[in-house]
């Protein structure tokens, strides 16, 4: 358990023998490298156990833990000084949706949610979709993507009337 270390001997006959070690302690017995790693990884843990309040920082090459501000909704804001969005990882860019890369593929992956959601009631997928990029947003590309496949489907499936 990389956030309670403790004493790694079976037979360790230490009057504290099962209570977590110190920091200070753990810096004593392994290398720099090694010490640098497990703060790591405690970070990374921390982030994935509370998500809520953290998130890992964005930048690449950071490693560090940025709080999630509790007034802003999606702003975290990293030590090292980066800000960015919470859910699409970018840059911060205020209140705005997250920016969408492929609308195609995004769409296809909200109508597979939808799907999903009436099959098994399950709307989480869709939720995270329509929160990081908006309700309105998502149910106007579906109904896009929709109306366009209905036309396709109608100039590939039907002949023109002889009369």
């Amino acid at each position: 358990n990389i956030s309670r270390m403790i004493c790694p001997h079976a037979d360790c006959q230490a009057p504290d023998a099962g209570t977590a070690i110190s920091d200070s302690e753990l810096a004593k017995l392994v290398s720099n490298e090694q010490m640098t790693r497990i703060r790591r990884l405690r970070n990374q843990r921390r982030a994935e156990t509370d998500s809520t309040n953290f998130a890992m920082c964005a930048r690449t090459g950071c490693n560090l833990v940025a709080q999630n501000d509790a007034k802003i909704e999606r702003l975290c804001v990293c030590k090292c000084g980066f800000v960015f969005c919470r859910v699409c990882r970018c840059t911060w860019h205020g209140v705005n949706h997250c920016a969408i890369k492929d609308v195609g593929e995004l769409v296809e992956k909200y109508r597979q949610a939808c799907m999903d959601e009436a099959e098994d009631g399950s709307s989480k997928e869709r939720l995270y979709l329509e929160q990081r990029h908006g309700r309105e947003i998502m149910r106007r590309y579906r109904t896009c993507i929709e109306e366009a496949l209905s036309l396709e489907y109608i100039d590939a499936n039907s002949v023109q009337c002889p009369k």
